[in-house]
């Protein structure tokens, strides 16, 4: 049986049928076969990344194949989508596959779909999610994977900006359509009465509460008028604080913020992200964060002298 190889690319505005790079990699695929390798082009908005119920597929839309099919997977123009071929390289990492390129993507998984996949693949219970772009190939596949209401953010978004609820399918398509934005994950929309913040300052920890400022908003984030309450370590459910430290440990960083939901119906709590630069010097609780941080500085400058 021959073996398979992906030309997985993107381009600066996403837009890749129809143009010039596309037609060089057809023909390129085409020169290139032999009746021991078959090529394939695609785009990394061709590509479906999902997280459900805590296990991870990736598939090639364009041609029809999971991404474990190919032999050898070669990215190309890596910069223009980072965090989507950094969630491609660590489902290849975890199957084994081969793919070219590596110093790529090399570093943190700072954006939402690579750290949905990290944690997943990681053992780490996480909504269930599904990135999406512009094209009726992942209008079908999201219609499949959830229902409204359902959450929708920007793959890049930040304090809770380019977060939606969306309540029908017209909703979803006008949020695609609106602006450059064209990333996005769609998770369930879990009932909750808001979520936790666990601060990770090398060995300092802080833990917060944090609750939506009125029923009329899904956003628990303080920087969209949320709430928050300090809690003491020791009031802390021991789970969420395993949680916590083993999502920090997979993420593999000293610093962090890292956001927990319980969804209020079952009591199962889920890792929304880890906040790579959480708000220390600024937001709510500052005394109490910088007295942390200046702990933590100390510990390290002792460490090294």
């Amino acid at each position: 049986m021959h073996k398979k190889v992906l030309l997985l690319t993107t381009t600066r505005r996403g837009q890749f049928t129809g143009t010039a790079h596309e037609q060089n990699l057809l023909r390129a695929c085409e020169a290139l076969a032999n009746e021991n390798t078959r090529y394939f082009a695609a785009a990394v908005d061709d590509i479906s990344i999902q997280v459900k119920d805590g296990v991870v597929a990736i598939q090639d839309l364009r041609n029809g194949y999971d991404l474990t099919a190919y032999a050898l997977v070669h990215f190309l123009n890596v910069h223009f989508a980072r965090d989507h071929f950094m969630a491609v390289a660590l489902y290849l990492n975890h199957h084994k596959i081969t793919w070219v390129c590596e110093s790529d993507v090399q570093g943190t998984a700072f954006s939402k779909i690579s750290q949905m996949v990290l944690f997943a693949l990681g053992d780490i219970p996480v909504p269930d999610t599904l990135a999406v772009w512009d094209n009726a190939g992942h209008l079908e596949a999201a219609q499949k994977f959830v229902q409204p209401p359902f959450i929708m953010k920007s793959n890049d978004g930040t304090k809770g900006l380019n977060n939606h609820l969306v309540k029908n399918w017209d909703e979803y398509t006008a949020i695609l359509k609106d602006g450059e934005r064209r990333a996005y994950i769609l998770q369930p929309f879990l009932p909750n009465d808001g979520d936790f913040r666990f601060l990770y300052l090398g060995d300092e920890q802080l833990a917060f509460h944090r609750r939506a400022a009125s029923d009329d908003t899904h956003l628990n984030n303080s920087t969209q008028g949320g709430q928050g309450t300090m809690i003491p370590l020791a009031d802390c459910n021991p789970e969420h604080l395993e949680l916590a430290r083993r999502t920090m440990e997979v993420f593999g960083r000293e610093i962090g913020g890292v956001d927990i939901l319980v969804d209020k119906q079952t009591g199962k709590p889920y890792v929304l992200e880890v906040n790579h630069t959480p708000a220390i010097f600024s937001g709510l609780f500052q005394r109490e964060k910088i007295a942390k941080y200046a702990a933590f500085v100390q510990a390290k400058i002792k460490d090294v002298s």
